[in-house]
């Protein structure tokens, strides 16, 4: 038997809790129906673009690039170079595994740039490395790899930690509210990111030396190309 008990609201403690319960309720309620009526307007739009044109979900544009995240900035680059037609959505810059950006292509949502590359590549067809023979593939795969899980710690934890965001808060848009109140979060995301990684446990002077040896290879590797192994 399930035994109920009654609420005794002549007290006002509880009384008070009642009424601070419901509202705190209400609110969660409200917020959860304004997010889900958002995503249906969102969705609707995205759906509305057509048949074979890629939603690129990502930050706000930079001052003077394009985007600063630099997988935003490889996915736009590969759309570009492949000439597939996409457009940008910055209201939704996370995506399905909480990564910027993601893609969503005929009401399929994809995360991850290197997953969303692949996939654009079979869909479309595309091969923009067929003059390359096996070893040149192989070599350049070493690049992206390098780039994609070396250089990008050696940018974040400079850029977001080491810096204190001051240069990036000069070349990004942010509501002047937001300035102070963004670097006290990112600095410590990160660098708590980045210890966890092993790359943070290095002292500033031990990372600015891995991430000059970084770019020194990169540049030998480019030469005087403007890309890795042009044909």
């Amino acid at each position: 038997m399930i035994a109920i008990t009654q609420i005794n609201l002549s007290n006002p403690w509880i009384a008070r809790g009642c009424v601070l319960s419901a509202g705190l309720l209400m609110a969660f309620l409200a917020k959860e129906t304004a997010e889900w009526w958002k995503k249906k307007k969102l969705r609707r739009e995205w759906n509305s673009v057509g048949k074979d044109v890629v939603i690129l979900h990502q930050f706000i544009r930079g001052k003077y690039c394009l985007n600063l995240s630099p997988y935003a900035l490889k996915v736009e680059t590969f759309l570009r170079l492949a000439n597939i037609k996409y457009v940008v959505d910055s209201d939704s810059p996370y995506g399905p595994k909480g990564k910027c950006p993601w893609i969503t292509l005929n009401g399929e949502d994809l995360g991850d740039s290197e997953i969303i590359i692949r996939r654009l590549v079979q869909d479309f067809k595309v091969e923009l490395n067929n003059h390359l023979d096996n070893r040149r593939k192989a070599e350049l795969e070493a690049v992206r790899i390098m780039a994609d899980e070396y250089v990008f710690w050696c940018v974040i934890t400079w850029r977001y930690w080491l810096d204190g965001c001051v240069t990036f808060l000069q070349t990004h848009s942010f509501p002047t509210l937001l300035n102070p109140i963004f670097p006290f979060f990112m600095t410590r995301a990160i660098r708590d990111k980045a210890v966890m990684h092993g790359f943070g446990v290095h002292t500033p002077d031990e990372i600015y030396e891995f991430s000059k040896t970084a770019c020194k290879t990169l540049s030998k590797i480019l030469g005087k190309s403007l890309f890795v192994f042009r044909g």
